[in-house]
C-alpha cells in the first residue's frame, strides 16, 4: 500500500477514478478501483517493495557480482563463467537462476551505457525464462545523479554523445536517470542481503527492514539537493561503509550479527571496497562476503562471482561457491 499511495501518477488516477462514479456507486466500486489501480501500479517489478517482490525468490541459485565501472568485456567474461548467459551473451534460460549485481556500473571505464543497455536487456529475457536480474545501485550512480563527474571515463562522455546529453540522461527525468533512481539500494532475497556497501547496526535499528531503506533512498533521489545532503549517503550509509570489511574480525563481527539480526537476515553480501588479491572476501563466520574483486580492467581485470546454491524447499542456502576461471572453490557447505 506503501508503494501504490507514494506513488503521485497512482494516486491521481485514483482520485480520477473517484471522482468519476456517482454518489450512490462510490461505495459499490471504490474497492475494485483501488484493487485495479494496486495491480496496475505492480506491474513493472523494478518498483516492488522488496517483502513483495522477493518474498518467493528461493531458486536453486544465485549468482552474485560486484562492481562493473564501464567495463563490458570483462562483465561477459564473468556472466558466461558463472553460466549466466550462453556463448552469444544471451540468458541461459535456467529455470528459477537469479543474477545479483550490487551496484557501481558506472565509471572508470569506458562502457557505461553499453552495460546498463545490457542488464536492462537480461533483466527482460531473464523474466521470460523464470529468472531475475536484481540490479542495486552503487555509489558511483548516485555520484552521477548529483553531477559528480570525477571518476568518468571521457569515452563514456562521448558514448552518451557529449556532456549536455549525457548531463540529460542522468538527470531526474532523464531516460537513464529515472529508470536508475527506480532501483533498489538492497535486496533480501531468502536470507541472503545484497547491498553495495554495507548496512551498519545504526541504520539497521533505524529502518529494520530493506522495505524501509529503499523506501527512504528512493524518495531522498527524487531531489538532487537532498541527495547530496542526505547522511544516508555519506560515508556511514549502505553505499559507502567499509568497516565489515576493513576492520579486523574481533572489532565487527558482533556489529555485522546484530546488524543482520534487525534485518531478518544470516549474511551480507557487499561490493564497494576492491579485493586486490582478486579472491572472494569471507569474513565472521561466512556472514559477510565481499565480492568486489576488481572486474574492470581498470583495477586489473579479475574474475570471480559469489554462488548461492539454495534448497527451495528448506527455504535455506546449503552451499556458497566463489567462482574462478580455473576453479570453483567452496566456501560454505550445510551438511559439513
Amino acid at each position: 500500500q506503501r508503494r501504490v499511495m507514494g506513488d503521485p501518477s497512482t494516486t491521481k488516477k485514483l482520485r480520477v477514478c473517484f471522482q468519476a462514479m456517482s454518489m450512490r456507486s462510490r461505495g459499490l466500486l471504490l474497492l475494485p478501483c483501488l484493487l485495479f489501480l494496486i495491480c496496475q501500479a505492480y506491474d513493472d517489478p523494478s518498483t516492488f517493495p522488496l517483502s513483495t517482490a522477493n518474498q518467493n525468490l528461493f531458486a536453486q541459485r544465485i549468482v552474485a557480482v560486484g562492481d562493473l565501472h564501464g567495463d563490458y568485456a570483462a562483465t561477459l567474461n564473468i556472466l558466461k563463467l558463472a553460466k549466466v548467459v550462453d556463448d552469444n551473451g544471451n540468458w541461459m534460460k535456467e529455470p528459477g537462476l537469479i543474477l545479483v549485481q550490487t551496484g557501481d556500473v558506472v565509471d572508470r571505464g569506458p562502457d557505461t551505457l553499453k552495460l546498463y543497455q545490457y542488464l536492462f536487456e537480461l533483466t527482460e529475457q531473464a523474466e521470460t525464462s523464470g529468472g531475475r536480474v536484481i540490479q542495486l545501485l552503487g555509489n558511483h550512480e548516485v555520484m552521477n545523479f548529483i553531477g559528480d563527474w570525477r571518476y568518468v571515463n571521457r569515452l563514456d562522455v562521448k558514448s552518451f554523445g557529449g556532456i549536455e546529453s549525457r548531463t540529460t540522461a542522468w538527470s531526474v527525468e532523464g531516460e537513464l536517470g529515472s529508470r536508475l533512481r527506480g532501483l533498489n539500494v538492497t535486496a533480501l532475497v531468502g536470507d541472503t542481503l545484497f547491498v553495495h556497501a554495507g548496512i551498519n547496526v545504526a541504520w539497521a535499528t533505524r529502518f529494520k527492514h530493506t522495505d524501509a531503506i529503499n523506501q527512504y533512498i528512493r524518495e531522498a533521489l527524487a531531489s538532487v539537493e537532498k541527495t547530496a545532503e542526505d547522511p544516508i549517503f555519506g560515508d556511514g550509509g549502505p553505499l559507502w561503509y567499509r568497516d565489515y570489511v576493513l576492520l579486523p574480525e574481533s572489532q565487527i563481527c558482533s556489529q555485522l550479527s546484530h546488524a543482520l539480526n534487525l534485518l531478518g537476515a544470516k549474511r551480507m553480501v557487499v561490493g564497494h571496497t576492491v579485493q586486490s588479491n582478486g579472491r572472494i572476501l569471507s569474513k565472521c563466520s561466512n556472514q559477510l562476503f565481499g565480492i568486489d574483486v576488481g572486474i574492470s580492467k581498470v583495477y586489473g581485470g579479475q574474475v570471480a562471482a559469489l554462488e548461492l546454491i539454495q534448497d527451495i524447499e528448506a527455504q535455506k542456502v546449503t552451499k556458497i561457491n566463489a567462482i574462478y576461471p580455473q576453479r570453483v572453490e567452496l566456501l560454505f557447505d550445510s551438511t559439513l
